[in-house]
């Protein structure tokens, strides 16, 4: 993602996780094993830090900072908010639990306001007929998601009681 405050412009940007790129230090590998190699070995920063550089010069970008959440928070968060709204467009088998493909549930098209675990299961899946474009589709509509509840003023009362526990 990355924001321009002075142009007041924001946007977002994914790279599927089979990318071929250059790994510092480690020549060419899918995008998706540079931070597990940068955490695995000690690179500077751990494997946010290789993750930056190797992006930064994929793209030609400078890359300043990192976002580095877990299931369970995104889980958390999403629940703390009380879900997020999404459009879903074809029907979708998803996994509700992160862990497991054990119980799966069936979406269909139409809007949903879907709980953390269903939205990390949405948001997880690449089982459909765009796979991993289809994936990062839906990851990027459920960030709009959470960026639009996040500011939105109904939030606020529901979210400011909730924040101490979701910092902890």
């Amino acid at each position: 993602a990355y924001l321009d405050a002075t142009g007041e412009k924001a946007g977002m940007i994914s790279i599927p996780r089979d990318t071929w790129v250059e790994v510092p230090e480690y020549g060419y590998k899918k995008i998706n094993q540079a931070y597990l190699l940068g955490e695995a070995y000690g690179y500077p920063g751990g494997g946010p830090g290789i993750l930056m550089e190797t992006v930064g010069n994929f793209l030609d970008i400078e890359v300043d900072y990192y976002a580095q959440v877990d299931f369970k928070s995104f889980v958390t968060l999403v629940d703390a908010i009380d879900g997020i709204p999404v459009d879903v467009e074809e029907e979708i088998v998803v996994y509700p639990n992160a862990n497991t493909k054990a119980v799966p549930q069936k979406l269909f098209p139409g809007e949903y306001v879907l709980p953390g675990d269903m939205a990390l299961g949405y948001v997880r899946t690449r089982d459909t007929l765009e796979g991993d474009f289809g994936r990062i589709k839906r990851q990027q509509q459920v960030l709009v998601g959470l960026q639009k509840k996040l500011f939105s003023i109904e939030i606020l009362p529901v979210l400011i009681p909730r924040l101490p526990g979701l910092y902890q």
